[in-house]
């Protein structure tokens, strides 16, 4: 572990090896310092600490004990106190904990945006519904307005289904989309919040690539990716370069299927080795308190994971830092499937039983159901989970609108 050569023994500490900090691998202060405080008398107990052979070598993550011991002396030498410094390996045990803790992270992250996403949803659909209905009546000048209020609270509703991927908690629309698509959404959305000393290259990809995924997802996850490398040009030197590319994977993925590769490269001052370990960890950052809430490396893994794919971070502390998303290449889709779905028909008298536990969306759904001519009956849940209604008819049929 410290790299010692066989030799008799006692033998001096290696000034190659020394204690490092977990956060910024620097060496820590003396009264930080595991050797330091055990070399002054201090009783060290299964201590978790950093422990690093050069500065090119892997960090070690070492547990440390240590104590004195009183040894006598021969004739009249005086009794002198002997170090025992034990140094127990855990590198492996500490991996497994972390990605144990990444897991329970994101798990409960994921509960926590799903309750927001339905909450949101819910005043979202009851705004769209409202906005619907008074376009039904309105002027050309007025109905233009409920036509913009209307794309955003799509826009809206869009954002908050893309909160429940940070855990995996949702599957997405997945299809085969033009890669050439993806990016070129990605050069309008980026565009705006990029600074003029930032400079964004997006190669055109090979003609006719698609990739398998929800496309909002990806836009979404290469958004956060270059947002990461603007941020880090900014602090190193405030100007740099942002390549993204696109291809086909050199290597497909275990079962054989071929695979689509795109890649966010900057040429900022790269990552260390333990920056490198926590950048997919929810809430990490290394921007400080007022840098972002850390979610936007945790959400792009989320999604590499829950698309089938692979997140692969290519970093040193040096120039250059790479993110590599690795996804399922799609396939053409047939020309049946690429034909337009048809619209809503309209209803011919049926009867639609609506059940849903906010009153005001409950109401703006019965409205809209009831337009196209049919005959709707609403319910409200009790705080039993049963629904109550009046004359249920024998036959329903049950309407999510927020599913």
């Amino acid at each position: 572990m410290l790299g010692l050569a066989s030799q008799d023994w006692p033998v001096p500490w290696p000034g190659t090896v020394r204690f490092v900090d977990a956060e910024d691998g620097h060496p820590p202060v003396a009264s930080a310092d595991p050797l330091h405080r055990a070399m002054a008398g201090a009783t060290l107990v299964s201590e978790r600490a950093i422990l690093r052979r050069g500065a090119d070598s892997p960090a070690r993550v070492v547990r440390v004990s240590s104590a004195q011991v009183e040894a006598s002396g021969q004739g009249d030498v005086a009794t002198v106190m002997v170090l025992v410094l034990v140094l127990e390996d855990v590198t492996e045990q500490e991996r497994n904990r972390q990605q144990a803790e990444r897991s329970g992270q994101l798990d409960a992250l994921g509960q926590l945006t799903g309750g927001v996403a339905h909450d949101t949803n819910d005043i979202l659909g009851t705004i769209a519904y409202a906005t619907e209905l008074a376009a039904m009546s309105a002027d050309a000048p007025q109905k233009t307005f409920l036509d913009t209020a209307l794309a955003s609270v799509w826009r809206g509703d869009r954002l908050t289904s893309r909160l429940p991927t940070i855990a995996r908690r949702q599957p997405g629309s997945v299809r085969p989309v033009p890669v050439s698509e993806v990016l070129s959404a990605l050069q309008d959305l980026a565009g705006p919040v990029l600074e003029r000393t930032v400079a964004l290259h997006v190669a055109p990809p090979e003609a006719g690539l698609r990739v398998l995924c929800d496309p909002s997802q990806l836009e979404n996850a290469l958004l956060n990716l270059v947002l990461n490398s603007r941020d880090a040009l900014l602090a190193q030197r405030g100007t740099g370069n942002i390549a993204v590319q696109a291809g086909r994977a050199a290597e497909s993925d275990p079962e054989g299927h071929p695979r689509v590769e795109i890649s966010v490269t900057d040429d900022g001052p790269g990552m260390t080795p333990e920056v490198r370990q926590r950048a997919t960890d929810p809430f990490f950052t290394t921007r400080g308190e007022s840098g972002g809430p850390g979610l936007g490396l945790s959400m792009v893994y989320g999604f590499a994971e829950q698309s089938d794919g692979e997140l692969i971070i290519d970093t040193a502390s040096g120039p250059d830092t790479s993110v590599r998303i690795l996804l399922p290449e799609g396939e053409l889709p047939d020309e049946e499937e690429v034909a337009a779905e048809p619209g809503p028909s309209p209803g011919s008298g049926e009867t639609i039983l609506v059940v849903e536990d906010e009153t005001d969306l409950l109401a703006m759904t019965s409205e809209i159901i009831r337009t196209p001519g049919n005959e709707v009956i609403t319910a409200l849940p009790d705080a039993r989970g049963s629904s109550a209604s009046s004359a249920a008819p024998k036959a329903s049929t049950c309407f999510s609108p927020t599913s």
